[in-house]
């Protein structure tokens, strides 16, 4: 039996367990698949090229690309909420976050 088709649902689990953990678990899966049995080191030429042009399709989505604008144009507004929050309570705000 092929093991990489057990990948999705151990990857699934991980993942949720960690995100309860307020993490993602990416510093699983590649220990998990090398263990599978993956080779990462023996792509073709053909495997990386489509993998990077499925890549730079997800970048230059629309709805990703618009996402990524609006997130730019919140930070600063978060980061002076932020201050005042920190202002208000005279403390750093940041510090009860963490």
């Amino acid at each position: 039996m092929n093991t990489l088709y057990l990948a999705p649902p151990i990857f699934f689990a991980i993942a949720f367990v960690f995100s309860m953990l307020g993490m993602g678990g990416s510093q699983l899966y590649i220990p998990i698949l090398m263990w599978m049995g993956m080779d990462f080191k023996t792509l073709s030429q053909e495997q990386r090229t489509a993998f990077y042009n499925s890549r730079r399709q997800v970048q230059t989505q629309p709805s990703l690309v618009a996402r990524d604008e609006a997130l730019a144009q919140l930070k600063p507004v978060l980061a002076d909420l932020t201050t005042e929050i920190s202002m208000i309570l005279e403390m750093d705000y940041t510090a009860l976050a963490r």
